[in-house]
């Protein structure tokens, strides 16, 4: 089994903010986990 790659999104600041993601397991929960982290 590989593993998963992560979409590259668009650059955006989140300087000072938190998110909460739920459901990261897989999917979009997946994929806006990975935007924010990069951000």
């Amino acid at each position: 089994m590989s593993a998963v790659q992560a979409p590259v999104t668009p650059s955006f600041r989140l300087d000072g903010r938190r998110a909460l993601v739920t459901g990261a397991g897989r999917g979009l929960g997946f994929a806006a986990a990975c935007a924010l982290a990069q951000a």
